[in-house]
């Protein structure tokens, strides 16, 4: 089983959750990708706080 599948596994057995895949990054995409991936945190936070 490749991580994107287990990626889509998690994913769909999490009520809520958000699976996002950034270009170009892989298991540190928070330093390989930052802007992308703080505003797709960003996001995902406040869609869940309304």
């Amino acid at each position: 089983m490749g991580v994107r599948s287990s990626a889509k596994d998690l994913h769909a057995a999490i009520p809520g959750a958000e699976l996002v895949v950034i270009p170009g990054a892989g298991h540190l995409s928070s330093i390989e990708a930052p802007e992308e991936f703080n505003a797709r945190v960003r996001r995902f936070t406040h869609s869940v706080g309304n």
